[in-house]
């Protein structure tokens, strides 16, 4: 399953239209860079859908996320960023033959669904698309319940043998 995936291939460039701009990549960069807390801070708030009205998280929750990205190095960090804006998924997915499940929340502001899950399905036309409408990118926690349906449902659909 590709959940909240960052396939195909996220950086924008001619042959991929769809992606988003160097230039943001650069801007979260330089925001880890000038003060790496409050990047991850904010970055975790916006991954689980985080807002004024909407609280799908406890703050302890995201406390323990930005514990553990902090436990991490700094370099790592910025180099995992670097990998998924720039890494191009495009021919591994052309190499995918077996049933699989894309599930992408509508909402998702870290992974927009338009430069990655509807990309996405372009290259699997065997997947099966499920598309949660009110999620952001953290959709396995803040839906977590119809999440496992979705997984269970799709994993017994599929015969093994």
């Amino acid at each position: 399953a590709l959940v909240s995936s960052d396939t195909p291939y996220l950086l924008k460039t001619d042959d991929n239209p769809s992606g988003l701009p160097q230039e943001q990549f650069d801007t979260m960069q330089e925001e880890l860079e000038a003060d790496r807390p409050k990047f991850l801070a904010g970055f975790g708030k916006m991954f689980y859908g985080v807002g004024f009205f909407n609280h799908p998280v406890s703050d302890e929750f995201l406390q323990h996320d930005l514990s553990m990205t902090l436990d991490s190095a700094g370099y790592a960090t910025i180099k995992v960023m670097q990998a998924w804006a720039t890494t191009d998924f495009r021919s591994d997915l052309a190499q995918i033959k077996v049933p699989i499940l894309v599930i992408h929340g509508k909402e998702d502001k870290t992974v927009p669904i338009e430069a990655s899950a509807e990309e996405t399905i372009k290259h699997l036309p065997q997947a099966e698309y499920i598309v949660y409408d009110d999620a952001p990118h953290g959709l396995f926690y803040t839906h977590k319940e119809r999440f496992n349906e979705d997984i269970i449902n799709f994993v017994n659909s599929k015969s093994v043998f």
